[in-house]
């Protein structure tokens, strides 16, 4: 008896956990905007600055900076 109950329950679990997966499935679904709207008038595009050879100086930074992640990284 004690067995068909526990039965019963794992049932009702399984279909309400069916049922909320389907909800969840269903509602996610919908169609969504993936970019907003642009109004005229505003610029769309971002300026970069402008790319520049680096200096011995900045190198050598980059190179004391890649030095000491090597070191760090063991």
């Amino acid at each position: 008896m004690n067995n068909n109950k526990w039965k019963t329950n794992m049932k009702h679990l399984l279909l309400m956990i069916l049922a909320v997966t389907a909800v969840t499935c269903l509602s996610a679904c919908m169609k969504v905007d993936e970019e907003p709207e642009v109004n005229s008038g505003y610029d769309t595009e971002i300026p970069l600055p402008k790319a520049e050879p680096m200096t011995a100086e900045d190198s050598a930074v980059v190179a004391a900076m890649k030095a000491e992640y090597e070191e760090n990284a063991k």
